[in-house]
């Protein structure tokens, strides 16, 4: 679910890119699929280029962050991956479902003032005619 809300929130920004679930937070999980893509992209002549972990932004994810940075994947040719953090802000939740939702609120609430901006001149116009 946190995939999607993240994808829904970055629409444009994603070029090859895969969401994969990682069961939880277990490295043993990503290690694998880190290692299927790499495999799968060499086939094509592609390089993976980096790992974005996208976990919640609390006490576990970031521990998990730290840890798999650590773990210092590599890629077909033994190079090391970039493993980046793509939590989001603590000031709108911890995971991408409450940054959507607030994302939607406020699209919603800006929606609703200025429809009633509108009516409310409408209105006006109505009564000077």
């Amino acid at each position: 679910m946190d995939a999607l809300s993240y994808y829904n929130l970055n629409p444009n920004k994603l070029t090859n890119t895969r969401f994969v679930s990682m069961d939880g937070l277990k490295k043993e999980v990503v290690a694998s699929y880190i290692n299927l893509t790499a495999k799968q992209l060499a086939k094509s002549g592609s390089r993976l280029k980096s790992i974005a972990l996208g976990v919640d932004n609390d006490d576990a994810g970031n521990k998990f962050v730290e840890k798999m940075q650590k773990f210092q994947a590599r890629d077909i040719d033994g190079n090391v991956l970039q493993i980046l953090s793509a939590q989001p802000n603590t000031k709108y939740g911890k995971d991408w479902n409450d940054v959507l939702k607030h994302v939607c609120q406020v699209q919603a609430s800006t929606l609703k003032t200025r429809l009633a901006k509108k009516q409310h001149i409408q209105h006006r116009e109505f009564q000077l005619s």
